[in-house]
């Protein structure tokens, strides 16, 4: 029994003298959890100048000025950062773990093992290559073997110029690699969705040629190209030799995607049309936003020096630029109310977004954790763009359509202006024709025949012109439509035609009832007219065959020939521009084939009225 008691004792106080020399704050591994979030265990101070690293651990160690549980956000800092935490396997077996921090743009970053005092072992960073990364991810993440039963003290000092985050995870090998792949498929997934925006976009630009794409297309692509630079991908796979773009690539992104969502805004909502003096200021603005990231691409060292001021001068320039935005899309909802509701909710969303990430990265008021809430907003924003997009295609679309349609409806009303000039013209013609000339010719037979009995030949030509001018002035007659008929007339001219020319033509009627206006069989009636006498006059044709079909809703008329033909694509005669003319004026459709030593077939179709 003395025996036991004194074993139990120094158990108590041997564990007592182990956890005595292990910090308070140590975080123990036991093997059931993946990933364990760590900066409540982290002790650390900061000084606005760099020290030496084994005085940095002596602070760490003995210093009465060390603060615990440090935020996952520091807001803006200039400043050196030293930490450190304590890691004690308490499993059977050796563990490779890793501590990872979820912040992809840390300006320098250094690993130490403390092992009797510290033993440098990594470094990162945006000043640093992508290479000399430990691991090869775009978060940070520093291998940790810690034997069963030990304890492994990490020292790590940040220096940072900007606004800090420092959310730190203890993590096992399979869920670094599992974590890491999924975030990796999720960010593709959403640089998927908005690329394949972007191109949909080109695809609107280039068909309907309309500027509102062209801009959308530029800023979903820059969307596409900040959310990855964010993430850290840009510097994982674009330029991991160069550090020195890591930072002036996410401000000149940033700021230009201001300027593209702000161009495309003036396209969307028409600003030249109807805020003309906004649009202005807003061009002005943009031009001197575009020329200082140019010169920050070319002389990135100098807008360094500068970045201070520089900084609050852009950020000025667009806060003023997104306010008058804003008061733009609220006016909007007058001229344009879908378009601009849709619009002005993806925008609010973004603002509400970046407001949250502002107060939480910037200022240190909120610990999150979760998924960069202005990428995620502009996924929001790049669904109701393309909604707000669609109706303005929408409403593009019907003002074409009724500009097409106002301009069809005034040609076919220019159309039938100018065919009843020309009967009004013809009938006046007829009309001269018949009752002077004609009268004139038969009052110099007349006086012929009295005075000379012997000019037969006189009088044979006087007969001759007589029934040509009489055969012309009936030609040129309007046909008295609302008494005969379209079938009637057809009849009477065929006949007519085919005792004159010689040239055997043939009328086949086929389910025609007369539906037809006293204008429409006019038209339709000189259409026969001047393609019989193109052939008469041209084709050589021993054979005509017209035929007019009826159908419930238009009907068919077909001219064909058996003569030699011709080049349509070279023929560009009166006649034949007449006959478009006419079938124009009726909203119909003509349709003239030939080929030379083939013959002629005209097809015209034209819907009832």
């Amino acid at each position: 029994m003395k025996n036991t008691f004194t074993l139990i004792l120094c158990t108590v106080l041997l564990y007592g003298s182990s956890a005595a020399q292990e910090p308070a704050d140590t975080v123990y591994f036991d093997g059931t959890q993946s990933s364990i979030p760590i900066n409540a265990s982290i002790r650390y101070f900061s000084s606005p100048s760099d020290i030496h690293i084994d005085s940095a651990w002596y602070i760490l160690k003995n210093g009465t000025q060390i603060m615990h549980n440090p935020p996952v956000n520091f807001g803006i800092v200039n400043s050196f950062f030293w930490l450190a935490v304590t890691i004690k396997n308490t499993t059977d077996q050796n563990q490779n773990l890793y501590l990872k921090i979820k912040q992809p743009h840390l300006y320098q970053i250094y690993f130490y093992r403390i092992n009797n005092k510290p033993e440098f072992l990594y470094k990162g960073g945006m000043y640093f290559p992508f290479h000399v990364r430990p691991v090869p991810i775009r978060n940070f993440a520093f291998p940790i073997h810690c034997p069963a039963g030990r304890s492994y003290t990490a020292l790590i000092k940040i220096h940072h110029v900007s606004s800090l985050s420092f959310p730190a995870f203890l993590e096992t090998e399979k869920e670094l690699l599992t974590s890491n792949y999924q975030q990796n498929l999720g960010w593709g997934f959403w640089a998927g969705f908005i690329f394949f925006n972007s191109l949909f976009a080109l695809i609107g630009w280039i068909v309907i040629q309309r500027s509102v794409f062209f801009w959308y297309f530029l800023y979903m692509l820059c969307v596409v190209s900040f959310g990855l630079t964010e993430q850290g991908y840009s510097f994982q796979f674009i330029f991991p030799n160069y550090p020195e773009y890591s930072t002036i690539s996410i401000i000149g992104i940033g700021i230009l995607l201001s300027a593209l969502m702000i161009k495309f805004t003036q396209s969307l909502l028409e600003t030249k049309k109807y805020f003309p003096w906004s649009n202005r200021i807003i061009n002005g603005i943009i031009t001197l936003i575009l020329f200082l990231i140019f010169l920050g691409l070319i002389v990135p060292h100098f807008m360094f020096q500068i970045n201070t001021w520089l900084l609050s001068f852009l950020n000025g320039l667009m806060l003023f630029s997104l306010a008058l935005v804003a008061y733009i899309g609220i006016q909007s909802l007058k001229t344009n109310p879908t378009v601009a509701l849709f619009y002005l909710i993806a925008y609010t969303v973004i603002v509400l977004c970046s407001t949250f990430t502002i107060l939480d990265v910037a200022f240190g008021l909120f610990d999150y954790f979760g998924p960069n809430l202005i990428l995620l907003g502009y996924l929001v924003e790049a669904v109701l763009l393309s909604i707000a997009i669609a109706f303005f295609f929408h409403r593009i679309n019907n003002e074409r359509l009724f500009l097409t349609t106002k301009v069809a409806k005034q040609q076919k009303e220019m159309y039938q202006q100018y065919i009843s000039g020309i009967e009004k013209e013809r009938s006046r013609i007829a009309g001269e024709l018949h009752d002077d000339v004609g009268s004139r010719l038969s009052f110099l037979k007349r006086l012929i025949q009295n005075q000379q009995q012997e000019s037969e030949k006189a009088i044979n030509q006087l007969n001759v012109l007589i029934h040509d001018i009489r055969k012309l002035s009936h030609d040129l007659a309007p046909p008295i439509a609302h008494v005969s008929g379209l079938a009637p007339l057809l009849e009477k001219l065929v006949s007519d035609q085919r005792k004159t020319s010689g040239i055997d033509i043939k009328l086949q009627i086929h389910h025609f009832t007369d539906k037809l206006s006293p204008f429409h069989i006019q038209q339709l009636y000189r259409i026969v007219q001047e393609a019989l006498s193109n052939i008469i006059n041209h084709s050589k044709a021993q054979q005509a065959y017209i035929q007019l079909f009826g159908h419930e809703k238009k009907l068919d008329l077909v001219i064909e020939d058996n003569g030699k033909g011709f080049e349509p694509s070279t023929q560009a005669g009166f006649g034949l521009s007449q006959m478009r003319i006419r079938t124009d004026s009726l909203s119909g459709r003509i349709e003239i084939n030939s080929h030379p030593g083939k013959g002629t077939t005209i097809l015209v179709e034209v819907p009832f009225p």
